[in-house]
């Protein structure tokens, strides 16, 4: 006779035959190598027998396949922020030099570089061609690509005249597309 342990692990055997395949091909279509998939896998499943031992699984609230895409989405989110996915590498919409303090935004159209090489030579790149702007070029654009300000706000902050203000943006933009190339700016 079965005690009701044994008979919760007889079920989930029967779950794990039957999604364990299904669950490391959705972790691997989400980006993740095989092997790191089948750990996963792994961990999914040592999550969901702690979770249906003591009672939590709901069959009212959902079918298991659904219960366990659920627990893997959770795991798939939890393995990037344990491993710092996307940490090291810069966004191609936006850089950030220290130095300066300033920001700024660009809009890329060229193929994406899933490189972090490629993304540190195109900030090093960018920052050499900010450090080139002069004090005035540096704060105007710092306010409009970092701050977002609008014309009339930059012109408050800074008491340059409008037209200043938009020759000063136009001005950056140009010599920035000049040392870039083919990045073109917001």
């Amino acid at each position: 006779m079965f005690n009701s342990n044994q008979k919760a692990m007889t079920n989930f055997s029967e779950i794990y035959a039957k999604n364990y395949t299904e669950t490391v091909n959705y972790i691997i279509y989400r980006g993740i190598d095989a092997e790191t998939a089948q750990d996963l896998a792994q961990d999914v499943f040592v999550k969901a027998l702690r979770l249906y031992e003591s009672g939590a699984y709901d069959a009212e609230k959902s079918a298991i396949p659904t219960w366990l895409r659920t627990i893997t989405n959770t795991a798939i989110i939890d393995f990037h922020r344990t491993n710092g996915y996307g940490k090291n590498t810069t966004a191609l919409t936006e850089f950030d030099d220290e130095e300066t303090g300033a920001f700024f935004q660009i809009v890329d159209k060229s193929a994406k570089a899933d490189s972090l090489i490629l993304n540190k030579e195109l900030k090093a790149r960018i920052n050499k061609a900010f450090g080139k702007l002069n004090d005035k070029e540096r704060i105007v654009a710092n306010l409009y690509f970092k701050k977002e300000y609008e014309y009339a706000e930059i012109e408050e902050k800074t008491g340059f005249p409008m037209g200043t203000v938009k020759g000063i943006i136009n001005r950056v933009r140009a010599k920035l597309q000049t040392e870039l190339g083919n990045v073109r700016f917001a």
